[in-house]
This record gives C-alpha cells, sequence and structure tokens, in this order.
C-alpha cells in the first residue's frame, strides 16, 4: 500500500474545507429565507404586492437553484466551455438592482416594481 503525498493530502484538505464552506453558505442561505417567511405576517401589510409575495418568494428561490445546478453540470460534462467571467458580471448585475431597489423604494416609498414607470 503507497502512502498519500503530500500533494494528495493538501489537496484532500482543500477539498474538505471547500466542501465545508459551500456547506455553511448553504445553511447561511437557508437561515435567510426562513427567516424572512417568518417576517412575511408583518411585512406583508407594507408591500404593495400584498399576500401574491409568498408566491412571488417561491418562485424565485426555485429558480435561483438553477444557477449552481447548470455550473455544476457544466464542470461535469463540458470542462473548460463556461466562462465564468460572464457568471461574475451577471452576479455582480444583482447588486446594482439593489441597491436600484433600495434607492427607489427603501425610503418609505410606496410602489411596486411591477408598476413603477
Amino acid at each position: 500500500i503507497v502512502a498519500p503525498s503530500r500533494t494528495a493530502k493538501i489537496i484532500m484538505a482543500t477539498s474538505i474545507l471547500t466542501h465545508v464552506l459551500a456547506g455553511l453558505f448553504g445553511m447561511g442561505s437557508w437561515v435567510t429565507i426562513c427567516g424572512l417567511w417568518v417576517e412575511l405576517p408583518l411585512i406583508v401589510p407594507q408591500v404593495p404586492e400584498g399576500w401574491y409575495l409568498p408566491s412571488y418568494i417561491s418562485v424565485i428561490v426555485q429558480l435561483a437553484n438553477i444557477g449552481p445546478l447548470f455550473v455544476t453540470l457544466m464542470h461535469r460534462f463540458r470542462p473548460g466551455m463556461l466562462n465564468e467571467t460572464v457568471l461574475v458580471v451577471d452576479g455582480s448585475s444583482h447588486f446594482y438592482w439593489l441597491s436600484y431597489w433600495i434607492l427607489r423604494y427603501g425610503h418609505g416609498c410606496v410602489e411596486s416594481m411591477s408598476t413603477a414607470s
């Protein structure tokens, strides 16, 4: 039996750390979503979407699962074909929309995104 080399041990330790960090990130995401569901009875009367908001959130959360699945499948079946630069630019665009929403709707203005002109 051949003992694993030092490099193999480092790679394995890095892989384990990566998986642990990914798991913690996922748990943080679920805590956030669960916290949002707990706060819904307080949020719903304040937003113009009303009780449609929970169904919107459900759809958005399920659509958010497609991205990581797509990246995983691309890395598995088409290695080297996925351009991560596009993903980074797309991901950073979400911060733009977040700042837009905060500027437009975050200061007590009761206006829906769907009715904004």
